[in-house]
């Protein structure tokens, strides 16, 4: 059978040089005391985004997903272990979070009673407490952690009430623009203001200005869940690591976690998050696997600065026009994301 072959406009590599181009003063490397000595995490970091392949897409409409495979030489996550979802953790009673005192919009307290590590991603939606929040970075909870304060947005903005005293999955993770505001620590009254534009474009009404509203509207809904089987049919490589996401001539995103195991439970949670970027108004896409691999060698040659986690390991924050974290842990990147 002859090969199908995917071509992205040119224009796109120029568009991904562009935003994730180095700004001005840009060092390419991490900010550190000494010059010419690269962190060893950073060095974990573009080894595992390197030795990355590019994976034959798998398109829905106008939504292109390109999976990433190891290279010949990568071993990313060998040495992390196992490590449970949030989701995994609620629902197994190992993982509690509830309000932090008598409730602080910005902060939740969380406790790991299991014995794995549990990996919280920025964007994921926890639902209960005086209002639902979704987190505003990846933190990897070491088992029984005890309890650990966590940064979190408000993600309904018109409820201060308790429902609950514990929290949940809102089984999603946030849409792209969403995600990337929360990577880039923007202010509350951003995820607000996102919050109120997203929903006002799909006609979804909330009481409460509760994000869950638009994506458990049930026109989003049935387009999310029925694009995500559709591409989940076509089957992903078994050693996939994660996925970019490409719209149009538009990269909208790059989800690697540790292993495939790792990626294989929280895959479809990453494919809705995508197809809820305005899943009935999709423009036609078509892709390139030398493009996307030209973004990773861009990715590769990012500056990367540590910032404060409140869990195991070390966040890193990607410098430059795009929002992006990476965590490592023992030697592997348990989770990068990076929202142009």
């Amino acid at each position: 059978m002859k090969r199908r072959t995917f071509i992205i406009p040119v224009g796109l590599l120029f568009l991904v040089a562009a935003v994730l181009g180095p700004e001005p003063g840009d060092a390419r490397s991490i900010k550190m005391p000494n010059p010419g000595i690269e962190d060893e995490s950073v060095k974990t970091i573009r080894s595992g985004v390197s030795s990355l392949r590019v994976g034959k897409p798998i398109s829905h409409d106008g939504l292109t997903l390109f999976p990433l495979v190891p290279g010949k030489n990568g071993a990313n996550g060998k040495k992390i272990g196992e490590i449970r979802t949030m989701d995994e953790a609620l629902e197994a009673g190992s993982l509690v979070v509830r309000e932090s005192g008598r409730g602080v919009v910005e902060t939740l307290v969380v406790e790991n009673r299991g014995d794995a590590p549990v990996l919280l991603m920025a964007g994921e939606i926890l639902v209960g407490g005086k209002q639902n929040r979704t987190l505003r970075q990846d933190v990897l909870l070491p088992p029984r952690s005890g309890e650990v304060s966590i940064p979190t947005y408000c993600v309904e903005e018109g409820r201060w009430r308790e429902k609950t005293s514990k929290f949940d999955s809102g089984g999603t993770l946030a849409h792209p623009s969403l995600r990337k505001e929360a990577l880039k620590a923007a202010p509350q009254a951003k995820i607000w203001r996102e919050v109120r534009e997203r929903s006002q474009s799909a006609g979804v009404q909330s009481a409460t200005g509760d994000v869950q509203a638009y994506y458990g509207d049930k026109k989003v809904a049935q387009a999310v869940e029925k694009g995500a089987e559709e591409i989940e049919k076509r089957g992903f490589p078994s050693d996939a690591l994660g996925v970019v996401a490409v719209r149009g001539a538009r990269v909208v995103g790059v989800d690697l976690f540790a292993g495939p195991y790792l990626f294989a439970k929280l895959r479809r949670k990453v494919i809705k998050t995508y197809l809820f970027d305005d899943p009935w108004k999709i423009k036609p896409v078509a892709g390139g696997e030398k493009e996307v691999e030209g973004l990773l060698k861009l990715l590769a040659d990012k500056a990367w600065e540590s910032v404060p986690s409140p869990g195991v390991g070390r966040l890193f924050r990607m410098e430059g026009n795009s929002a992006g974290t990476a965590l490592v842990y023992r030697a592997g990147v348990v989770h990068l994301a990076v929202l142009p």
